[in-house]
Order: C-alpha cells, then structure tokens, then sequence
C-alpha cells in the first residue's frame, strides 16, 4: 500500500491532467479526495484539472474550427445534441461558453460545435479561460 501512495503523490497531478482530457469531473472528485487525506498537493490537483479541462476544451473548439469538414466532426453535427448546441450558441453564445461544462450532455460536443459557430477564437479563449478557473 505505501508503493501505490507514494506513487500517487509522485504522480498524481499527472494523472489528475490527463484524467480530465477525457472524464473530468469523476477525475477531479477522486483528486479532490486523495487531497483531503494528504496524498495530493491541492494547488496541485486545481492547476492540474483548470490545464487540462481548458487544454481540451480550447483543442476541440479548434478542432472544429479547422476541421469541419472532417469525419469526426462531421459525425459529432449529425447528433441531435450538436444542433441543440449550436441553438444556445446562437441565443446567447456569452452565457453559453461560461456555463457549456456545467450542462448535461452537452460537454464534448459544445466545443466542437463553438468552432463550427462564428464565435471569434480570442473571444472563446478568453471566455474559455474564464470559465475553466471557475
């Protein structure tokens, strides 16, 4: 046992980053609990989980933005889901960067759909930063 938490100390934040590149919100729950019982270092675990939500909201925004006409992309606008997004965006594209990670089902494909919008990339990047601290 005292192999893996120290192994967790070591490495944890690490993990904790590219944890949220995919699940980031059991991620970040499980980081904020090994930081509680003094594995993790919680500045640590914070910086780790802002860089990598803002790391993989801002790659896929351009993803969609570069990269529409890919597979990929195109996949993620036949979902029902991508044409609600873009919906919100449309009403109010301001409110909607600053709250897309807090919404049900709407996570992933948020991102993609804002580089798809005429969102313009400072306006995302500096909402986007923004919204990532909190």
């Amino acid at each position: 046992m005292e192999h893996l938490e120290s192994i967790i100390a070591e490495y944890g934040v690490y993990f904790v980053f590219l944890g949220t590149l995919l699940e980031g919100e059991t991620v970040v729950i499980m980081a904020g609990f090994l930081s509680h019982q003094g594995l993790l270092n919680p500045l640590g675990v914070v910086g780790a989980a802002f860089l990598g939500s803002w790391v993989n909201d801002q790659g896929l925004f351009y993803i969609g933005r570069y990269f529409s006409g890919s597979r990929f992309v195109g996949k993620q606008k036949e979902l029902p889901v991508f044409a609600k997004a873009l919906g919100l965006i449309e009403r109010n594209s301001t409110q909607f960067i600053l709250a897309f990670r807090f919404l049900y089902g709407l996570r992933t494909v948020s991102p993609l759909a804002l580089g798809v919008s005429s969102v313009p990339a400072t306006r995302y990047l500096l909402l986007n930063t923004i919204a990532a601290a909190v």
